[in-house]
């Protein structure tokens, strides 16, 4: 697209930003639960790579689980029983638990290494993530064990100690098709982890993390790892089996339930809009483009973005306006006698190709709006840019015009070509920072989000999609200049 503004000629590439709305219901049912849990997600980052995991399948053969987690009262069997023999000593902190004491509690307080110790006794083994997730999505991929909606019915009580005391299979509506309780609800559960990692992992909702964060950490999805020696009141396990496991003599056997062979897939749904929105924007910027993320539909589906960073020789015939000189382009809060000349002006006008720099915040605004644009937010740069690096995944040394190395230097857009993001976006990734429309506050003071690297700065870092300074709306510096976009 050529885009005709007032004097001037900006070359545009039309973009959708961001992937469309989830066509599957249960894509649009998760979208709707990470919406309404946005602040879970401010509060705590982890979250977001414990969600935002690859889909992978795996083809299992048939498997046996505990309905149940394994109660206090079969582990206090068990202790008392490798207490009399010779050989390693376990212990756990569950004895100190009021409530997870009683014997129909689930048993918590277990390190890896005791419940692997425990299942190996009773003719089982920990299961897999593969195995755990079978159990509670089944074939078709539940969101959670029991559907694809939250319910917070298997949490009554305000006290995570009561929440994670209460017996087994006490809430059915948290009981998955096939008839496994709690897998979501009472303790957090160890598993070997993935098969091809053997990482251990936790699965199920630690009950301490408060009433707001269970419909994220509730998710079949939603897994954390932890070192094997790890113990936590609110930390528990459940056995698998290869076959139907026979009585044992020296327990009662806990009922199990018989998960089908077949070919299952983990992971949330891939047309799930959120989810990688959220993995691809900071911390920091999810506060300030939180409203965009609340509307059902993509909030921009489509924009013009300038291919290339404003050139001085696009900014020029901005100063020369004389419309600009009488104020009409300013900003309704900018400063009284603001100067939109850039610093060290003379010497930019001796390449008038490169990209204009040395100008502040209130300058980019005046001749984003006197060329019939405005500037991107931090969501919308973010988006444009469609990778973790404008060429891709993986970090390109040379692909950006970046302080690694070499003498600082800036070149014309037509020179960017190597570092081209996917859509043709040029010098994303380097050159110069570019000013964004969105605020940052930090105590009382506003600044303004800078997106991208620049010639002065190291490229590995800044060249990441996820680098954003914040800095003074009067900030004039030669390391950034701006980009515009047009609705």
């Amino acid at each position: 697209t050529r885009l005709q503004l007032p004097a001037v000629h900006l070359d545009t590439v039309r973009l959708s930003l961001g992937p469309p709305p989830a066509i599957s219901e249960r894509g649009r049912q998760l979208d709707e639960t990470l919406r309404s849990n946005l602040s879970v997600f401010r509060r705590q980052p982890e979250l977001v790579a414990a969600i935002d995991i690859p889909p992978r399948e795996a083809v299992l053969p048939s498997f046996w689980i505990d309905s149940c987690e394994v109660q206090q009262g079969s582990l206090e069997q068990f202790l008392t029983r490798q207490s009399s023999q010779a050989g390693t000593r376990y212990h756990t902190t569950s004895k100190g638990h009021r409530v997870a004491g009683r014997a129909r509690a689930p048993a918590s307080g277990v390190s890896y290494f005791e419940a692997a110790a425990y299942c190996r006794t009773v003719g089982g083994e920990l299961p897999s993530a593969e195995q755990w997730l079978a159990a509670a999505g089944g074939s078709t991929g539940r969101l959670y064990p029991w559907g694809d909606r939250f319910e917070a019915i298997a949490w009554p009580y305000a006290m995570a100690v009561l929440n994670s005391g209460q017996k087994c299979g006490l809430h059915s509506d948290s009981d998955t098709p096939q008839g496994v309780h709690d897998l979501a609800n009472g303790v957090e559960e160890w598993s070997r982890g993935w098969i091809d990692d053997r990482t251990p992992l936790l699965h199920g909702v630690h009950a301490q993390l408060g009433k707001r964060a269970l419909a994220v950490h509730a998710l079949n999805a939603t897994t954390r790892s932890a070192p094997p020696s790890y113990r936590s009141h609110y930390t528990g396990f459940r056995c698998v089996y290869s076959r139907r496991p026979p009585p044992l003599a020296w327990k009662e056997r806990a009922e199990v339930v018989r998960i089908p062979g077949g070919s299952y897939r983990f992971g949330l749904p891939s047309d799930a809009r959120l989810p990688r929105l959220l993995s691809v924007l900071p911390r920091d910027q999810l506060r300030i483009d939180e409203p965009l993320f609340r509307s059902e539909q993509p909030a921009l589906s489509e924009l013009r973005v300038a291919s290339c960073e404003v050139s001085r020789r696009h900014y020029r015939l901005f100063l020369v306006d004389p419309l600009v000189r009488l104020g009409l382009f300013a900003n309704e809060n900018e400063p009284q006698d603001q100067s939109y000349r850039p610093h060290d002006w003379e010497r930019q006008l001796l390449a008038p190709t490169l990209p204009v720099s040395g100008i502040d915040w209130w300058s980019a605004d005046a001749f984003a709006r006197w060329a019939g644009g405005r500037l991107p937010s931090a969501y919308e740069w973010q988006l444009a840019l469609g990778d973790d690096y404008p060429w891709g995944a993986n970090y390109k040394p040379g692909y950006a015009v970046t302080g690694d190395g070499q003498e600082p230097r800036r070149l014309a857009c037509a020179e960017l070509t190597a570092g081209a993001t996917k859509g043709g976006l040029l010098g994303m990734g380097g050159n110069v920072s570019e000013w964004t429309r969105s605020v940052f506050v930090a105590g009382r003071a506003y600044r303004m989000l800078v997106k991208g690297g620049n010639y002065l700065l190291p490229g590995a870092q800044t060249a990441h999609g996820d680098f954003a300074r914040a800095v003074p709306l009067d900030h004039r510096a030669p390391d950034i200049g701006l980009r515009l976009v047009f609705d």
